[in-house]
C-alpha cells in the first residue's frame, strides 16, 4: 500500500509543480511590462526515448515520454526554463524480474539560447540544465514493485524553433539525458545507469 500511495503521489506532485510554479512566480519576481512583452513561454513536449548504455544487465527497449516546462527569458535570448516529465522504457528481463516497465518521472531546470538563423524566421535552440528524477519498476500488471527515490542527473538539448504566427511555434530537438540511481538485485541495492537519446517534437505558447 506505500508503494502504491507514493506512485499516486508522485503524478499529483507533478501536477501541482507545475501548477504553483506557473502561478507564483509571475507575481513574487517579475513585473507586468515583462509579461506583456511575452518573456515567457509554455511548451508540451512529447518523443521517443533511444537508449545508449546497458540498464543494469538489461536493454530497454525503445521508450517514450512527455513533458511539461515554462519559461522566462530575462535576457535577449537567454532563458531560464523549469519543469516535470514523465518517460516509459519496457524489458523482457531484469535481474531477476521479467517483463517490466521502467518509469520515470521528476523535476528539471535550466537554462536555454535561442538565436535567430540569418535572416529567416527560424530559431535554433540550445539548451542544458539538471533533473531531479526517480525511476519505478512496474510489473506486468502495472504495480510498482521498486522505487530508486530522488535524485540528480542531467541533460543537453538542441533544436529548431519553427514560428506559427506570433504566440505559438513548434521545436524538434534532439535531446541526451543521463540519470544514476539504484534499485534492488534481490535484496542488494545496484547501480542502473539511464542514458538516452530523445528525439521530440515541442509546441510552444508565447505570452
Amino acid at each position: 500500500m506505500k508503494i502504491k500511495h507514493t506512485k499516486n503521489l508522485s503524478v499529483r506532485q507533478g501536477y501541482r509543480f507545475l501548477v504553483t510554479l506557473s502561478t507564483s512566480v509571475m507575481f513574487l519576481i517579475f513585473s507586468n511590462q515583462a509579461m506583456a512583452q511575452k518573456n515567457w513561454s509554455l511548451s508540451l513536449r512529447s518523443g521517443a526515448n533511444f537508449t545508449t548504455t546497458k540498464f543494469g544487465d538489461s536493454n530497454l527497449k525503445t521508450g517514450y515520454g512527455f513533458e511539461g516546462t515554462i519559461a522566462y527569458e530575462f535576457l535577449p535570448n537567454l532563458a531560464i526554463y523549469t519543469g516535470w516529465g514523465w518517460n516509459k522504457f519496457n524489458t523482457n528481463r531484469l535481474f531477476t524480474l521479467s517483463n517490466i516497465d521502467i518509469v520515470e518521472t521528476g523535476y528539471k531546470a535550466g537554462l536555454q539560447i535561442t538565436a535567430p538563423i540569418g535572416t529567416s524566421n527560424l530559431k535554433y535552440l540550445l539548451a542544458g540544465g539538471g533533473v531531479y528524477n526517480h525511476l519505478e519498476v512496474e510489473n506486468s500488471e502495472g504495480k510498482m514493485t521498486d522505487d530508486s527515490g530522488y535524485g540528480y542527473g542531467w541533460e543537453a538539448e538542441g533544436g529548431i524553433v519553427i514560428p506559427l504566427g506570433n504566440s505559438f511555434s513548434l521545436t524538434p530537438t534532439i535531446r541526451y539525458h543521463a540519470l544514476t540511481r539504484d534499485l534492488k538485485n534481490g535484496n542488494l541495492p545496484t547501480e542502473v545507469n539511464l542514458s538516452y537519446i530523445s528525439m521530440g517534437l515541442g509546441l510552444s505558447y508565447l505570452f
